[in-house]
């Protein structure tokens, strides 16, 4: 089975899972929902992206400063975000 996500979510945003510099794309996903991380992780994995997963946004922050996400996708039960950040790897 192949990804659905091919492009709506990171390639519109980022495009290609390489940037310029040949580095890969790293987006954090942050979810309660383990389902929902979890597709994610694989489809977005499939397409070639780095992801890093977090339960809370308490972990996202860390994960924020510690890993320098290219993207960070977030869901609450009240709404959602996507985020990216001006780089010069893109």
């Amino acid at each position: 089975m192949g990804s659905n996500l091919r492009g709506p979510l990171a390639f519109c945003v980022l495009g290609p899972p390489y940037g310029r510099d040949g580095m890969i794309h790293k987006i954090l996903c942050i979810d309660d929902d383990l389902r929902i991380r979890t597709m994610l992780d694989k489809a977005l994995r499939d397409e070639g992206y780095d992801v890093i997963n977090a339960l809370s946004g308490e972990d996202g922050v860390e994960l924020t400063e510690s890993q320098d996400p290219d993207l960070i996708r977030w869901i609450s039960a009240s709404q959602a975000s996507t985020v990216s950040k001006p780089s010069s790897r893109l």
